[in-house]
């Protein structure tokens, strides 16, 4: 079995890890809010290719401030209400790393178009799964 790299992250309390196949790559723009971290994951050959720049990574993760005084659903509604108001997209309950959190998807936009949050540690997690291994990279996430 081929060893999976590790990230981790002391500074923002998690790790995660991800396949040999991956990088992590710069993001190419600035989130709103704007992150305290981001991470992008893009396949090696992607990455190495004249188009890396149009690639969408595989993985993302995003880690937020938590703007309000509140827990989870007050900063979604504060910060994602495109992805919670507009009616195309569809909540549900999950668990990312032991942490309850909410599953965003939309079954009408492009890809990617699942946003998984969670709130821990006083920061808010948004997951951004997308490619072959994006179940196991999501299992992989430990928070500390």
């Amino acid at each position: 079995m081929i060893e999976w790299q590790v990230y981790t992250s002391e500074e923002h309390g998690f790790q995660i890890s991800y396949p040999p196949s991956y990088v992590i790559v710069p993001p190419l723009h600035q989130t709103e809010p704007p992150a305290l971290l981001q991470l992008w994951f893009l396949d090696k050959v992607l990455a190495e290719s004249e188009t890396a720049d149009m690639q969408v990574p595989q993985f993302t993760v995003n880690v937020y401030a938590n703007n309000t005084a509140g827990f989870l659903n007050e900063w979604l509604a504060q910060n994602r209400t495109d992805r919670l108001d507009c009616g195309s997209f569809t909540t549900e309950p999950t668990t990312v790393g032991g942490v309850d959190g909410l599953r965003a998807t939309s079954m009408l936009e492009m890809a990617p178009n699942v946003f998984i949050y969670v709130f821990e540690g006083g920061k808010i997690y948004e997951f951004i799964p997308l490619g072959e291994f994006q179940d196991l990279v999501l299992a992989s996430v430990r928070f500390m």
